[in-house]
């Protein structure tokens, strides 16, 4: 137990130091990258758009790289529990496995709409932070010519499009856990059923059905966390391309 948490220990804090270890150089190279940029760089593009690069996305690469290295810590267990099912009940195993086939399907449905509803909510957070410099910068301007109501208005209407863009793709969040939840569960319904039905024939002894059940119930935690896992990946991902 000692050693199990101090291993937990010392892989929580790796992955934290890596996060945020890439997220302090990618800063400080963006920024410098930034200052050797001729006018004509910053002519062509909104100010907002690169405040947010340097900062909201450039903290997107350090989770984006946590839940990477989170995500990697999964597939050895996976094919450690994949083999010793094979070994004790390859039909019963290819019944699990095509539960996960089914339970990938919707899942990468919906990574896809996360990824272009973040995509869509990166943009309006640079078009939020475009609006904020020059509302500011511009103040006495706005005030001068009584256009605060209709800058007010206009900045609504981007919040509010962010607002939709951010819910649709945590509405797609929301679905992925219940829905491979509901794929595997058909999965290991059909394990029960066909299994019971050679424990009945004598093809396979209770003992090892029982064996069986606990291993697939052991691979099939790490597998819903992967799963799980794409949804976040896609919601950062967008932001940490953007950064460079």
């Amino acid at each position: 137990l000692l050693v199990k948490n101090l291993f937990d220990f010392i892989c929580s804090y790796l992955q934290s130091w890596i996060s945020h270890r890439l997220t302090t150089d990618a800063v400080v190279r963006l920024m410098h990258h930034l200052l050797t940029m001729d006018m004509a760089f910053y002519d062509k593009r909104k100010m907002g758009d690169i405040v947010t690069r340097v900062t909201q996305n450039t903290q997107a690469l350090g989770s984006t790289a946590r839940l990477t290295l989170d995500f990697l810590q999964h597939p050895p267990m996976i094919l450690l529990l994949t083999v010793w099912a094979l070994y004790l009940n390859w039909k019963l195993f290819m019944i699990a496995l095509a539960g996960v086939v089914l339970a990938i399907l919707p899942v990468l449905w919906l990574t896809r709409k996360i990824y272009k509803q973040a995509s869509k909510a990166r943009v309006g957070q640079g078009e939020i932070s475009q609006s904020i410099l020059e509302d500011l910068y511009g103040l006495r301007t706005v005030q001068a010519y009584e256009a605060v109501d209709a800058e007010k208005g206009n900045f609504a209407r981007k919040c509010e499009k962010l607002f939709g863009h951010t819910m649709k793709q945590r509405r797609s969040r929301a679905l992925q856990g219940p829905l491979s939840e509901i794929v595997l569960g058909f999965g290991i319904a059909g394990v029960l059923l066909v299994g019971a039905l050679q424990v009945m024939r004598g093809e396979m002894s209770f003992e090892d059905f029982f064996i069986f059940q606990v291993t697939i119930g052991m691979l099939y935690s790490p597998v819903k966390k992967v799963l799980t896992m794409a949804g976040e990946l896609a919601e950062w991902v967008p932001s940490a391309e953007a950064a460079f």
